[in-house]
């Protein structure tokens, strides 16, 4: 392995345009070409890690060498992506492992904001995630079920008004924005879907348990597509 370490695993993904190539391969290509002629990678269920130095040295082989040339291959945000667990010594490279795959699936999901990132740089990413995996749509009294159900019936976009509004709380020109609506449509449609449930908009305990039922019956709907 590179260095001395601690080292840490990083999860690796390619753009899709690549799909079709050996995954190993294409990185092996990428990182040699880089200068990193030795590069310990392993193909893990159709997922290529590598183990880097987690030293703050920019020589091939470490996380900041790695960090550089993903930057500099997606500086056009094609979908090159290194997604890193936290530093380890060898007995705990399987956890660096695990999270490396966590912060992936993450980043693949459309909740990264670098295309080089590690756990500790994304902890909120992370911590949603996990949140997100235990959340019960299903809770008796929670208004989401009537509102799914009305959007279905009426063509209307409450849920998805209402996610905005709590994602962007207190600046409604980012939440209409966002929904590609004029501020006016945004304050209608709280006003009326209001009419259809009951909600204390003004309670942070409510807007935070409704933010993550609608954050995780979007991901449902994602995975079901």
């Amino acid at each position: 392995m590179p260095g001395t370490g601690p080292w840490r695993v990083v999860a690796l993904s390619a753009p899709e345009s690549h799909e079709s190539d050996e995954h190993l391969q294409v990185w092996e290509t990428v990182l040699r070409r880089h200068g990193w002629r030795r590069a310990v990678l392993a193909d893990l269920a159709g997922d290529v890690f590598a183990v880097v130095d987690a030293e703050d040295g920019d020589g091939p082989g470490t996380w900041a060498w790695l960090r550089a040339v993903v930057h500099e291959m997606d500086d056009d945000g094609r979908g090159w992506v290194a997604a890193a667990g936290t530093a380890a010594i060898t007995a705990e490279l399987p956890r660096s492992r695990v999270e490396a795959a966590e912060l992936l699936s993450i980043v693949r999901s459309g909740q990264g904001t670098d295309p080089a990132m590690s756990v500790e740089g994304a902890w909120d990413a992370v911590v949603l995630h996990r949140v997100l995996g235990a959340v019960d749509l299903a809770v008796p009294g929670s208004p989401l079920r009537a509102l799914l159900d009305h959007d279905a019936e009426h063509g209307t976009a409450y849920v998805p008004t209402l996610g905005a509004w709590l994602e962007h709380y207190g600046e409604p020109l980012r939440a209409a924005k966002a929904l590609l609506i004029h501020p006016n449509t945004l304050r209608y449609r709280m006003r009326r879907l209001r009419d259809v449930v009951d909600i204390n908009v003004h309670d942070p305990r409510q807007r935070l348990a409704l933010y993550l039922q609608i954050e995780a019956a979007r991901k449902t709907t994602e995975r079901a597509t």
